[in-house]
């Protein structure tokens, strides 16, 4: 689309070549295979009775080292003290069922089944590309969904072939390891066919030479993988609590938390089912005003939490 080929050609700074596709996709092949690795074998420890409980997905993100403040105190007072927690690019996705495949988008029009693409600059946010996509077909709850919440892009993957489905999946930005979850290109035909409608296993699926500028962007070298980022709870969106293995986090007894710091593409992930008013009105509000609109996700934490640390 020439409207995301004009607002992202200032973004893109590094070529693809075939040495960094092929760390990327090593880096991120290994993390993955890790990730499914520990799936199976707990799945395998239930069926035989070795534990009790069936398998539960992660709520955290396992792939990422943490910041810690004693020994980079000042990595994590950037991430701590940032507007936006050290998040750089924002993508939107309205999930939201639509019954016809379309590739026109008006970025000035909410539509369903559309990727809406923000970068930062200082605390300034503005829209900078619009893309059709495909998500999750969703028959029922939990089946082929593409899961709603805050996520972030783990990891990137240049090529990549699915071994559940035997299929290719180029330029792969993993967003849901856990889940095997990833933006990632789709076929032409399957393009021309289904995109602009809810079609996938759960991945979002991007055309041709859309899937390959975003995954360009994303790797570049604007957002560096080592970025000093809060992480947040991929439901609710509030920082995770540094040491608490609690999905939501609560204030600690002096009025603060201490939230939990990671490495990682300062790359946040927001997948929106507008099938309320009050989604319909939050995806309004990030067109129309990117920055107030991301600043309700990101509340201050506080010069609190720095003073209160013990280092």
């Amino acid at each position: 689309m020439k409207l995301f080929s004009l607002a992202l050609s200032v973004l893109v700074a590094m070529p693809l070549t075939s040495a960094f596709a092929q760390q990327q996709s090593d880096e991120a092949l290994d993390e993955f295979e890790v990730l499914t690795e520990q799936m199976r074998e707990y799945q395998d420890a239930y069926e035989r009775g070795d534990i009790l409980s069936p398998l539960k997905v992660q709520q955290y993100d396992t792939d990422a080292k943490e910041v810690k403040p004693e020994e980079a105190f000042e990595d994590y007072k950037s991430a701590v003290t940032d507007r936006y927690y050290g998040y750089q690019l924002f993508i939107m996705v309205n999930k939201s069922v639509s019954s016809k495949s379309s590739k026109e988008r008006d970025p000035n029009v909410l539509q369903p089944q559309t990727m809406y693409i923000f970068a930062r600059k200082g605390d300034e946010i503005k829209l900078r590309g619009v893309l059709p996509v495909s998500t999750g077909k969703e028959p029922a709850p939990g089946k082929s969904d593409t899961h709603e919440g805050f996520m972030r892009v783990q990891s990137a993957q240049a090529t990549y072939t699915s071994r559940k489905f035997g299929e290719a999946m180029p330029f792969s930005l993993w967003f849901e390891s856990e889940y095997g979850t990833a933006i990632h290109q789709t076929l032409q035909t399957r393009c021309d066919q289904l995109i602009g409608r809810r079609a996938s296993a759960g991945c979002i699926r991007l055309c041709p030479g859309d899937a390959e500028k975003v995954f360009r962007v994303v790797t570049s070298g604007d957002y560096p993988r080592s970025s000093a980022i809060v992480l947040l709870d991929k439901k609710t969106g509030v920082p995770v609590s540094r040491g608490l293995a609690k999905a939501l986090t609560k204030a600690s007894k002096d009025g603060y938390i201490t939230p939990k710091v990671i490495r990682g593409f300062p790359v946040m992930v927001r997948v929106i089912d507008g099938n309320t008013p009050e989604k319909v009105q939050e995806m309004q509000m990030l067109l129309q005003n990117p920055s107030q609109g991301f600043q309700r996700y990101f509340k201050p934490i506080g010069s609190q939490v720095m003073q209160g640390l013990s280092i």
